[in-house]
């Protein structure tokens, strides 16, 4: 009998200890997501006033909660560029694309990432993998195409361009 009511006793703090586990999971899920939220808001601030380095701090905190955090890794990534940091901008972007295949705005970002940063290559390579229908990606091409003395090919990409948007 004393056995009976210690093994009850056992069972009843082993199911009470899973409920507060359980109550305790939601609340750390519930503060981690505020926490990311707060490391967003303070982080945007912080590159608003130029201060990357410790805008970039906060981020890499919110990442290490939500690594896959669309918002934040945005963030990072515009803070990379904002800060003349080309080799850390591409590598975000690459993540970006990884993360999220199907968002083609992240391969026509690099694209013009690339494009902007003097990679003319790179972006041209990107260009043959996506190959969007609009003057303005068409004058990108140019650009870069124009950058690396092959004007014939950039001539053909402004004719493009000027297909899309005649005026």
């Amino acid at each position: 009998m004393i056995m009976n009511r210690k093994l009850q006793l056992i069972i009843v703090c082993g199911i009470l200890l899973c409920i507060a586990a359980l109550g305790l999971t939601e609340l750390v899920a519930r503060t981690d997501a505020n926490a990311v939220k707060e490391y967003l808001a303070e982080a945007k601030k912080l590159a608003e006033e130029y201060k990357f380095d410790e805008s970039l701090k906060l981020l890499d905190k919110a990442l290490a909660i939500e690594p896959k955090n669309e918002q934040v890794l945005l963030l990072q990534l515009g803070v990379f560029i904002e800060s003349n940091r080309a080799d850390d901008a591409l590598k975000a972007n690459d993540k970006l694309i990884a993360l999220f295949p199907n968002n083609s705005d992240y391969l026509v970002g690099k694209m013009f990432l690339a494009g902007k940063m003097r990679r003319y290559e790179e972006a041209l390579k990107l260009w043959d993998k996506f190959q969007p229908d609009d003057a303005p990606n068409w004058m990108n091409r140019e650009d870069c195409l124009v950058a690396l003395n092959r004007n014939d090919e950039a001539l053909k990409a402004l004719e493009k361009a000027l297909e899309f948007e005649p005026e």
